[in-house]
């Protein structure tokens, strides 16, 4: 599994801060002066010395002469040689403290003016950022650690609308936690298209536009903030430059990476899909409806925390990842002609095939675990790899078929769930759910009368409340979990209630948090530790980054988490499958698809999510697959 933040020491060697950089630049300058003072000194010795003089007269008569302040010296050079050497030191002195107080102040000055948006940037392949919200900082730190793993700098371009926007941004945004971005802010009317040029519109590899949190009408905050990024998306569109670099970047298979989120699903996404589509071809930005998408991955969170882990691996640089490969690099030699992809997906012994991208009437179709479809020549595979070019392939490897019946894992569960809070919409949690246990569904909430006051929280009506001291001490054992879907520091101090008053019947109990801090606070404390934590907000910031360089994983996603179709799925072993019947991958892989599903890996006794990885297969758990499950 991916850690949830960069290594220290890797931080540390891999610094680019500021402060490293100038640091390199006075250790040079202090090297320069230091080589002019020996060496003057070293001269003045060779032409001035007599009985009446030391060595350390010149040196001190070099060292005032440096600091301009000569006529205070002891001792002046009275040979011509001597006196040239002094006019030596003096110049040089000036030129080299000039060149160093400009160099280090004035690009001091300018990357200051670049932070704060003063100046014209002019730079190319950056990602722009347009609007500011929680997800935010979770997005910089994905793109930052995609740049660690590349080993390499990018420059970000946040652009907020106001003055008052962007000192918010200002407080909240921490450099330093981002050391292979340079980032840059800037605020602007972002209904006038000159604000973005100024950023270099044209020449951006990604472009990312957040939904605003601090749209002030409340009431109507969804509807509101999506007509803005309507409009935002209008006035680039309506750019016949940018339409028109859209469009030829599709034609040359580099498409710019656009993505925007939204919140409200009142024919927002129609709108958007009609209004970036370029010449009847699919829509030239990724749409993410956030609201939407946290509440598939959060139903499927709180149904198996498994899923949770899945997706959180997948979504999120540095560790297994959904990459597309084209013919060119895997069919170099020309044999996976008119291949079967049930044969594909056994040929690959390092990394997973799910799936294929066909291009079509020049729009691309995701074909997820088409079990029966041959490869064309022009076909990208779809496959989960830890690295691009990590990938093996065995040509000798060929599907055989197996008369061995596994079922197909249901998508509909059997749950019993008790919710308490709803602070979050999840209205997706039904469909995943039979009607046993939609019936048998249970909330617990709260009014803000309850728990709030003019001063904050009263958390004792909470606490004490009569339906919780009945759920824990009476009603636990007939739920497979309790939901916290509290506000955050709500939720973080009744964990900590619950863990003390009710300790391990407490470990049914899964929370949805927005903080990381609270997070790591509850994962990392040995007394209080919570294993099944679900941060929404890190969750979207993933899918939002991982689509601002690949466009395309919109649509795989799209349908891994909607009740029907392909989705990712879990076989118990020794109840849906004997996992003593198969020796090693390559015969599991068979079985599964002659009962049309792909292997994707495993869960072991620990809980661990494995891919890929053969020599654990006999500790598995539950067996990974996509399948088009049974309703």
């Amino acid at each position: 599994m991916k850690n949830s933040r960069p290594s220290k020491k890797k931080q540390k060697v891999k610094s680019y801060s500021f402060y490293y950089e100038y640091k390199k630049r006075i250790r040079f300058y202090i090297s320069l002066v230091i080589l002019l003072m020996v060496s003057s000194t070293f001269g003045l010795v060779l032409v001035e010395l007599d009985d009446n003089h030391t060595i350390f007269d010149f040196f001190w008569t070099v060292i005032f002469t440096i600091t301009g302040a000569a006529d205070f010296a002891d001792t002046h050079p009275v040979s011509h040689i001597g006196r040239l050497i002094i006019f030596f030191v003096s110049i040089s002195s000036i030129v080299f403290i000039g060149s160093a107080i400009s160099s280090i102040l004035g690009d001091f000055v300018i990357k200051k003016m670049k932070l704060f948006g003063r100046i014209t940037y002019k730079g190319k392949d950056h990602i722009i950022i347009i609007n500011s919200n929680k997800k935010l900082e979770f997005i910089l730190f994905e793109i930052n650690k995609k740049m660690e793993i590349e080993d390499s700098k990018t420059d970000v371009i946040i652009i907020v609308e106001d003055s008052e926007r962007f000192d918010r941004l200002f407080n909240i945004i921490d450099l330093n936690n981002y050391p292979y971005l340079t980032i840059i802010m800037k605020y602007g009317n972002l209904t006038r298209i000159e604000t973005v040029k100024e950023v270099s519109l044209y020449q951006a590899k990604s472009l990312i536009i957040l939904t605003d949190e601090w749209i002030t009408d409340i009431s109507q905050n969804e509807f509101i903030t999506d007509n803005k990024n309507i409009m935002i998306i209008s006035t680039l569109m309506s750019d016949k430059e940018f339409s028109s670099d859209l469009l030829d970047r599709i034609r040359k298979n580099m498409p710019k990476k656009c993505v925007v989120e939204i919140l409200d699903k009142t024919y927002t996404k129609l709108i958007l899909e009609s209004m970036t589509s370029l010449n009847g071809k699919d829509p030239s930005f990724a749409i993410v409806e956030s609201t939407e998408f946290l509440s598939r991955i959060l139903s499927l969170s709180i149904i198996d925390a498994n899923f949770f882990k899945i997706y959180e691996e997948l979504l999120g640089f540095g560790g297994h990842d959904i990459y597309f490969i084209g013919p060119a690099l895997y069919n170099k030699d020309g044999r996976w002609i008119a291949c079967l992809y049930k044969d594909a997906h056994v040929k690959f012994t390092k990394g997973i095939l799910i799936g294929i991208s066909r291009k079509k009437n020049d729009n691309f179709n995701i074909l997820l675990n088409p079990v029966d479809e041959t490869i064309q020549e022009d076909d990208w595979l779809i496959c989960i790899l830890d690295d691009i070019n990590q990938f093996i392939i065995d040509h000798s490897q060929q599907w055989t078929h197996c008369e061995e019946g596994i079922e197909n894992p249901s998508e509909i569960f059997k749950r019993k769930i008790c919710m308490i809070g709803d602070t979050r919409h999840l209205s997706d949690l039904h469909s995943f759910l039979d009607k046993e246990s939609q019936e048998s569904f249970k909330t617990i909430t709260f009014t803000k009368q309850d728990i709030k006051h003019e001063h904050g929280y009263t958390d004792e009506r909470c606490f004490t409340d009569d339906r919780i001291v009945h759920l824990f001490e009476n009603q636990l054992d007939q739920f497979h979990s309790i939901v916290l879907n509290l506000e955050d520091q709500l939720a973080y101090r009744f964990l900590l209630f619950l863990k003390c008053k009710y300790g391990d019947n407490s470990n049914k109990v899964i929370a949805l948090l927005t903080s990381p801090i609270l997070t790591d606070l509850l994962q990392n404390d040995e007394k209080f530790r919570f294993s099944n934590l679900i941060l929404s907000d890190k969750i979207v910031a993933q899918i939002i980054s991982q689509l601002s360089f690949k466009r395309s994983l919109s649509k795989i996603y799209d349908e891994l988490l909607r009740p029907k179709g392909n989705e990712i799925n879990f076989i118990t072993v020794g109840n849906g499958i004997d996992m003593s019947k198969y020796v090693n991958k390559k015969q599991l892989k068979d079985a599964l698809l002659s009962n049309h599903m792909s292997y994707i890996g495993i869960i072991d006794k620990q809980g661990s999510i494995c891919f890929d990885e053969e020599m654990k297969l006999q500790e598995a758990k539950q067996i990974i697959v996509l399948s088009m499950g049974n309703i």
